[in-house]
């Protein structure tokens, strides 16, 4: 089984294959399937992405996948599960949300002097 680690910032998205010893395997973002602009936030590119990397994982004939999201589910998130199940030979064990917390808050002003 492989982790799918699926992040998404502000204009861009990241498809992370990690394996079981969470080592990178593959990263593909929109960027790198001919995407540039405002067009590699659409969710329209962030299926292709998805399809892209199912149709990887199918020609190394792996059949179970873990989705980790690193960012609250949203279009574009929402449409790279979608391209990574369109295929049927890939199943999805689970899909968990490990989103960043803030630990301490941000840092406080500073005092003002009078």
């Amino acid at each position: 089984m492989l982790y799918v680690l699926i992040k998404s910032t502000i204009n861009n998205v990241f498809v992370i294959v990690l394996n079981k010893k969470q080592r990178v395997l593959v990263v593909k973002t929109p960027g790198a399937l001919g995407f540039s602009g405002p067009k590699r936030k659409t969710p329209y590119a962030a299926e292709v992405l998805g399809r892209r990397i199912s149709l990887g994982l199918m020609k190394k004939n792996i059949k179970k996948i873990e989705i980790i999201l690193r960012t609250p589910l949203n279009k574009v998130t929402k449409a790279v599960l979608k391209g990574l199940r369109s295929n049927s030979k890939i199943r999805l064990a689970r899909i968990r949300e490990r989103i960043a917390l803030a630990h301490n808050g941000i840092r406080a002003r500073k005092a003002r002097r009078l």
